[in-house]
């Protein structure tokens, strides 16, 4: 199973934690706001900026799908 699962809706990429080892990294190591968060798990980006989020995860060794 992975740690982070990745769903694209278009102009918004929802990262979403699966675990909370993933959602502690993601609480850490991710400069966010509140309004990006859609409940406790789930993490809306712009599309532009996703890649980027992605490649965060994976360097600190989540596995991201």
């Amino acid at each position: 199973m992975c740690d982070v699962r990745v769903e694209n809706e278009g102009s918004i990429i929802v990262f979403e934690a699966q675990n909370e080892d993933a959602l502690r990294v993601m609480d850490e190591t991710l400069a966010t706001e509140g309004w990006q968060w859609m409940g406790r798990y789930r993490l809306c980006v712009d599309h532009r900026m996703a890649a980027g989020v992605a490649q965060v995860l994976l360097n600190e060794g989540l596995e991201v799908e």
